[in-house]
């Protein structure tokens, strides 16, 4: 692949746990190991989700996602934007840029049972040298 780390950005939904929002769902066996695998490398993760700092029900959709990654140790390098558009481009963006993306929606990504296939994506990680 030739780069020694990869921004990579990931879903929450039906990627690193079932898909109950605005609650916290069950945890899709596989995500915490790779991604912190994946930190240990170098990578930097973006947290990508439709979640956001709102209450519904008294219930912060984002903060339950937050709260998942940091209960397992898993560091994240942004939050539903792109620290580098700044010092990139001229103008705001809402663009976030990744090397990869590992969602459940995106084409290509190994699923079983409508979830990320985490043991696929740890196959397909290792076999480009990623971790």
């Amino acid at each position: 692949v030739g780069m020694d780390s990869f921004t990579i950005l990931v879903d929450f939904d039906d990627t690193c746990c079932r898909d109950s929002y605005p609650h916290r769902g069950e945890e899709i066996p596989g995500a915490v190991s790779v991604l912190r695998d994946l930190c240990k490398r170098g990578h930097r993760l973006i947290l990508w989700t439709c979640r956001e700092h709102v209450s519904i029900g008294g219930v912060d959709p984002l903060q339950e996602a937050l709260n998942w990654f940091s209960s397992y140790d898993i560091p994240l390098y942004a939050i539903n934007e792109d620290p580098c558009v700044g010092s990139v481009w001229m103008f705001p963006s809402r663009k976030v840029h990744g090397d990869l993306l590992i969602d459940d929606k995106a084409l290509g990504i190994p699923k079983t049972d409508g979830v990320v296939d985490w043991k696929a994506v740890r196959n397909l990680l290792k076999s480009d040298g990623i971790i």
